[in-house]
């Protein structure tokens, strides 16, 4: 299970203030088009680029307690205002 999100802009400063906070997000993967052995042009997968440039995964598991959501939500907020 993923929680994915999509930031408009500060993606990469997102990630480092929740890894500084200790909540374990990651970065998109890159676009399938990027990788062997499906190499193709970038400009035929223009969406894909940005959505990956533009996406993390907040952390996630079934083990996540209502605490640890709304803690790593509390972090999201603060790193907004």
């Amino acid at each position: 299970q993923w929680v994915d999100a999509f930031v408009l802009s500060g993606r990469d400063e997102l990630y480092e203030y929740l890894k500084s906070r200790n909540a374990d997000c990651r970065k998109f993967w890159f676009p399938l088009h990027t990788q062997r052995p499906y190499l193709l042009d970038d400009e035929d997968f223009k969406s894909s680029i940005d959505v990956s440039k533009h996406s993390l995964w907040l952390p996630s598991s079934l083990n996540l307690s209502e605490e640890d959501v709304r803690q790593v939500a509390g972090f999201i907020n603060e790193w907004a205002m």
